[in-house]
């Protein structure tokens, strides 16, 4: 796994970079940290949308997941240090 996700990179980051809107990231983000449920909000589904067509994101029995858990897997650990809203950022 970790030598494909190396093999992988620039695939994964000019995917990340060029693209997704900020908004798209941090729906990615969230459903990479299993916090999609806080993004499920208006202020959201238009960049949910836009994954869907683009199909990185997709929908599930219990609502959405990304497509490819392997970007997910990138994701957590090239892009979670970014800033995250705050509610996605609270410890429980």
């Amino acid at each position: 796994m970790e030598r494909t996700l190396t093999t992988a990179n620039a695939y994964f980051a000019n995917t990340w970079r060029e693209d997704n809107s900020e908004a798209e990231q941090t729906v990615l983000r969230a459903f990479a940290t299993g916090k999609g449920d806080s993004v499920l909000t208006a202020d959201y589904q238009a960049a949910i949308q836009s994954l869907i067509r683009k199909e990185i994101l997709e929908r599930s029995e219990d609502g959405y997941r990304l497509a490819v858990e392997l970007f997910g897997r990138w994701i957590v650990k090239n892009q979670v240090a970014e800033a995250l809203p705050e509610p996605l950022i609270r410890v429980a």
